[in-house]
């Protein structure tokens, strides 16, 4: 199960943060929502990126193996029928606060990165937030001033948002995050997700649809400060539900068989971060010492939006055809 669907971002600059660009005398307010809106140009995917993970492992398996669609609620089976136009399909891992780490426990395995159940991927995210080396890591998200979050302020912003409607509940810090997420039947959250893909060093290209059947795309999450090794694909039910989405090995085998004129070229970790300054990833980024952990980071540079207009689809089949 998944956080709200509306994230609000800071009213206004936190105190000693370090803002990686300024527009005008005062950057607009950002409402952030999970199906529309500024996230989905935070986590777009432009042409290098989308180069880049279509060389990277995904999960494909047999059809059969997917979700019955008697079984699925209604948006969800909009959502697979929307998949299924490009050879994808959905496997619904279970609920009651646990689809989260076994929707992506699920996908590791099928992708060869990891043999973990959802409460062992659970605990390892907590030990992955936990430990202060990651914490100043920077993320693609940013905040309402163009300033990127790091882990730490991405995982406060999460958790604000949670209790907002009983402050003090708990204290907004790591440590109290990671007290509610290792709970069995917690719900996960943005900040959940991004810290999976970091300590697991994998993207993670969300599906999205809403109560009202209207299917889009979130974009990708990747690792903080590291080339992702696999790909994983998730459909999320905004505010309520989380299953993952894997490809038909049948239609895997079929590509196999077409000829290509050329390979996708692999791409080392300086690459990336060439990308990165030319407005491509916000890979490989250091944050600042000391400071606001809901700042961005100093040595980002200007951080362009990634990709202009609509242009949110990832290329994962064919030049002509995309992944909604």
């Amino acid at each position: 199960m998944l956080n709200p669907a509306v994230w609000r971002a800071p009213t206004s600059a936190p105190e000693n943060s370090h803002a990686t660009r300024t527009v005008g005398a005062s950057a607009p307010q950002r409402r952030i929502s999970l199906s529309f809106g500024d996230i989905n140009d935070d986590l777009a995917v432009d042409a290098n990126l989308s180069q880049l993970l279509r060389t990277l492992p995904t999960a494909t398996r047999n059809p059969l193996m997917a979700t019955n669609l008697r079984e699925l609620q209604s948006p969800l089976k909009t959502l697979a029928g929307t998949l299924s136009m490009n050879n994808k399909f959905i496997v619904d891992c279970g609920g009651q606060g646990q689809c989260g780490p076994n929707t992506l426990g699920y996908l590791l395995g099928l992708v060869g990165s990891a043999t973990v159940d959802g409460p062992q991927l659970r605990q390892a995210v907590v030990q992955h937030a936990l430990a202060p080396a990651h914490r100043s890591r920077c993320t693609r998200f940013r905040d309402n001033q163009d300033r990127f979050y790091t882990l730490e302020g991405l995982i406060l912003r999460c958790l604000a948002d949670d209790l907002g409607h009983s402050p003090g509940a708990l204290m907004h810090t790591v440590e109290a995050w990671c007290h509610n997420i290792a709970k069995p039947a917690s719900w996960t959250d943005l900040a959940f997700l991004q810290v999976a893909a970091d300590c697991y060093r994998v993207a993670i290209y969300i599906h999205t649809v809403d109560d009202l059947s209207t299917v889009g795309d979130l974009g990708v999450i990747l690792p903080c400060d590291s080339v992702p090794v696999a790909l994983l694909e998730v459909g999320m039910w905004i505010g309520r539900h989380l299953v993952a989405v894997v490809t038909s090995d049948l239609a895997a085998s079929a590509a196999a068989q077409q000829p290509m004129s050329h390979h996708p070229p692999s791409l080392d970790l300086d690459e990336v971060r060439q990308f990165r300054g030319a407005g491509g990833l916000s890979l490989g980024c250091r944050p600042p010492t000391g400071g606001s952990p809901w700042g961005g980071c100093s040595k980002c540079g200007s951080p362009s939006r990634l990709a202009g207009g609509s242009s949110r689809t990832i290329r994962l089949t064919s030049p002509s055809t995309g992944t909604r």
